[in-house]
C-alpha cells in the first residue's frame, strides 16, 4: 500500500506533486509515492491519478492533487504576481457587478424607468432587464 497524506478530518487523500520540466515533458514527483511522467501539464492530473490507481490500486476519485511547479529562475515571482493580479481583477469585477445590480434595483425602486436606468448606467435596456431579474 502507499503512504498517503490526508488532510486532518477529511476522508479523501491529498497528494503533493512536484512537476519538474525536462526535454520530454514533465516528471511528476508524487510525495511519498514515486515518479511518473507526462508530455503536457494539461494531462498531469489524470496521469497522476492513473499512476496511483494502476501501480498502487488506490482509488483517486476523491483525491486532491496539489501541484508545485519547478520553473526557471525568476519566474516563480512573476507567475505569482500575475495570478494575484488576475485574482484581484476577478474580485473587483464581482464587486462591480454587485454594485451595478444594487444601483439598478435602487433606481427602479425610486421609480426610474428601465430606459432611463439604461442611460444612467451606460448599459442597454436588455441589460437592465437582466440585472433586475437576476436579483
Amino acid at each position: 500500500m502507499v503512504a498517503v497524506r490526508t488532510t486532518a478530518g477529511a476522508q479523501s487523500a491529498t497528494y503533493t506533486v512536484h512537476a519538474v520540466r525536462w526535454e520530454g515533458g514533465w516528471e511528476l514527483h508524487v510525495d511519498g509515492v514515486g515518479v511518473t511522467q507526462v508530455a503536457q501539464l494539461s494531462k498531469a492530473a489524470q496521469q497522476v491519478r492513473n499512476y496511483l490507481e494502476t501501480e498502487f490500486e488506490v482509488d483517486t476519485i476523491d483525491a486532491h492533487l496539489n501541484f508545485d511547479f519547478e520553473l526557471p529562475d525568476g519566474l516563480h515571482s512573476e507567475v505569482k504576481k500575475a495570478k494575484e493580479s488576475a485574482d484581484a481583477a476577478a474580485k473587483a469585477q464581482a464587486e462591480a457587478a454587485a454594485m451595478t445590480r444594487q444601483a439598478v434595483n435602487d433606481l427602479k425602486r425610486r421609480g426610474v424607468s428601465q430606459s432611463d436606468i439604461a442611460v444612467v448606467m451606460g448599459v442597454s435596456k436588455a441589460r437592465v432587464s437582466q440585472l433586475l431579474h437576476s436579483s
